[in-house]
């Protein structure tokens, strides 16, 4: 599975890259802007999306309603230490939520039942 974590946060970019990718290819961006030129190419192959809400450049909100408005069929995981992210739920391109900080056992069960959405 191809996927793309987009969070300002170096530690958390870290830990999930090198959990993810002995399994899966991985890249990784720390802000919006950078996030927006890469998903609105039409020949981007990523599976999904973990996307940080509170990133700079281009806040993921944002980034989201773009990817929404290209009627883009990307999956998004949106990540937040902050409670607003039940308000996503029925986005059309959010398959999940999780809310920082989380286990990378949970991130992983969750990966897996949000990737098969």
């Amino acid at each position: 599975m191809r996927i793309l974590i987009v969070d300002d946060d170096a530690q958390m970019r870290q830990m999930l890259g090198e959990y993810l990718s002995p399994s899966h290819d991985v890249s990784m961006l720390s802000d919006g802007k950078n996030a927006q030129t890469l998903l609105m190419a039409p020949d981007h192959h990523f599976d999904i999306v973990l996307l940080d809400i509170m990133i700079p450049r281009l806040k993921g909100t944002a980034l989201l309603e773009q990817m929404q408005l290209a009627n883009s069929k990307t999956k998004v995981i949106l990540t937040s230490g902050q409670t607003e992210l039940q308000r996503f739920v029925g986005h059309p391109n959010v398959v999940g939520v999780l809310e920082k900080p989380f286990s990378l056992d949970d991130f992983s069960r969750k990966l897996k039942t949000y990737a098969a959405a």
